[in-house]
């Protein structure tokens, strides 16, 4: 038999306990909204990464994590930051770093700068890219939503 001292042990680690808890928001917000104020108060996406959702409805795109060899892909990603730049020569080009549920990478713009400078950080985004040399450049890219 148990003495009461292994009982109260026993008792005691029996108790779950977590340390990170779903945050709680409203049923009737945008699933969007949900996502967008999970991220804000974690700084991570507890339930589900909005371009695995995404995903599902755009079988072709790659994983950027799966990027691995020169070449023409298809990826969704989550634009982190945008910023214009200058080259050596005072071009101006379009530095975006796009991320997925894998990995992040920086995807370069250098001809269309203006038809790009709608793109803000925040916005998910179907691109074209092409990989040469160990750089990304941009082919296509548009806007998506999560429904």
């Amino acid at each position: 038999p148990a003495t009461s001292l292994e009982f109260s042990i026993l008792k005691l680690t029996s108790t779950k306990f977590s340390f990170i808890t779903t945050p709680i928001l409203f049923k009737d917000d945008k699933e969007t909204d949900y996502y967008k104020k999970e991220f804000e108060m974690l700084n991570f996406y507890l339930s589900i990464h909005p371009i695995e959702k995404l995903k599902q409805e755009y079988k072709n795109v790659i994983n950027i994590y799966d990027i691995n060899y020169d070449g023409n892909y298809d990826i969704l990603g989550k634009i982190t930051l945008i910023e214009k730049r200058k080259t050596k020569d005072n071009n101006t080009f379009l530095s975006i770093n796009v991320e997925d549920e894998s990995k992040a990478i920086n995807i370069r713009e250098y001809n269309n700068v203006e038809k790009y400078e709608n793109l803000k950080k925040g916005d998910i985004i179907l691109a074209n890219i092409t990989i040469k040399n160990r750089y990304a450049y941009l082919n296509n890219a548009s806007i998506k939503e999560v429904k």
